[in-house]
């Protein structure tokens, strides 16, 4: 199954269905884990200090999804942010697109194409929500530009 899950964009993927191939994770868990490193990756893609640390980065949000995934977590919000959290506090990231609204609405647009494009109900409700979830960032975002 998990060769099934293919890569999202080139080799975006690679860490976690390799990490996944070695876990024991029925398909439809491995299917969210994949979907959970891809928007915890889309989240901090271009917020990287610098470009060598990408496969740093990748590695080790897979990591991290897996090892809440095997700790029991199961809801995809959760792990994103745990795992994007994480990453951040390793000093791999640059912390700019924190007060960036322009940066979450962009990824709240993602979430809402991606979830467009499912067919599942609760994996699409699960994306509004994320989407909804960026919508709150970028108006955070907004607020400490205004009060700064």
């Amino acid at each position: 199954m998990v060769e099934k899950l293919g890569c999202k964009d080139g080799e975006q993927r690679m860490p976690i269905v390799q990490l996944l191939a070695k876990a024991a994770f029925d398909p439809e868990s491995a299917e969210m884990l994949a979907a959970a490193f891809d928007a915890a990756w889309d989240t901090i893609r271009n917020t990287l200090a610098a470009a060598e640390n990408a496969d740093a980065a990748r590695e080790r949000l897979a990591k991290r999804i897996i090892e809440m995934a095997q700790r029991g977590e199961r809801d995809p919000k959760r792990l994103v942010d745990d795992a994007v959290s994480y990453v951040f506090n390793l000093n791999l990231l640059s912390p700019l697109f924190i007060d960036d609204p322009n940066h979450w609405r962009q990824r709240a647009e993602e979430a809402r194409t991606l979830a467009e494009q499912m067919s599942d109900e609760g994996s699409r409700q699960t994306m509004l929500r994320i989407a909804r979830d960026y919508d709150g960032l970028a108006e955070s975002a907004e607020a400490r530009a205004r009060d700064s």
